[in-house]
């Protein structure tokens, strides 16, 4: 089926990811246990996510949106999800698409946050950046069982206040609410 991440090997189809990545340029649900690790702490994460979620955080840590680095994190984790022989790897893979689309994203906007509230930025960068990994990473979400609604909610539980507070027209917009 065009469109759809295939269960029968290990890699990720090209199509898909090419498509994430043209996009980025302009978890309680099924008892999947999500990392407790404070806020603004890396995560740890199996092996095999771990390269992508550190470039992820790296950018999120100067600034950047992290959603080009989550591509890939998110990629392997849906396709790992749903070739997953047991619940181990099936939980692994939401775990790093947690610490990717939620966490990072989190630390990526609380870092916005800090620079609107001293007066050196705007509110364009967290509008835009939260488009695009909504638009072009969260419907992955839902292939690896899980709800993207949840982790949009989990987003906007750790920074929805600040959000709110530093960008008041545009909160709904960064948001999505």
């Amino acid at each position: 089926m065009p469109g759809t991440l295939p269960s029968t090997n290990n890699s990720v189809p090209m199509r898909p990811m090419v498509a994430l990545i043209a996009a980025l340029l302009p978890i309680g649900a099924c008892g999947t246990q999500v990392d407790a690790t404070p806020e603004g702490t890396k995560p740890a994460v199996a092996e095999r996510y771990q390269a992508g979620l550190d470039r992820a955080w790296a950018q999120a840590e100067q600034g950047r949106a992290p959603s080009s680095a989550c591509a890939q994190v998110i990629g392997t984790a849906v396709s790992l999800a749903q070739q997953a022989k047991d619940a181990h790897d099936r939980t692994e893979a939401v775990q790093a698409a947690d610490a990717c689309y939620v966490r990072a994203m989190i630390l990526f906007l609380n870092h916005h946050m800090e620079k609107i509230e001293s007066g050196e930025s705007n509110c364009i960068a967290p509008i835009s950046a939260m488009a695009v990994h909504r638009g072009s990473l969260g419907g992955f979400i839902d292939q690896i069982g899980e709800s993207q609604a949840e982790f949009d909610g989990r987003i906007t539980a750790a920074v929805g206040d600040r959000v709110r507070a530093a960008c008041p027209d545009a909160a709904g917009i960064i948001l999505g609410e």
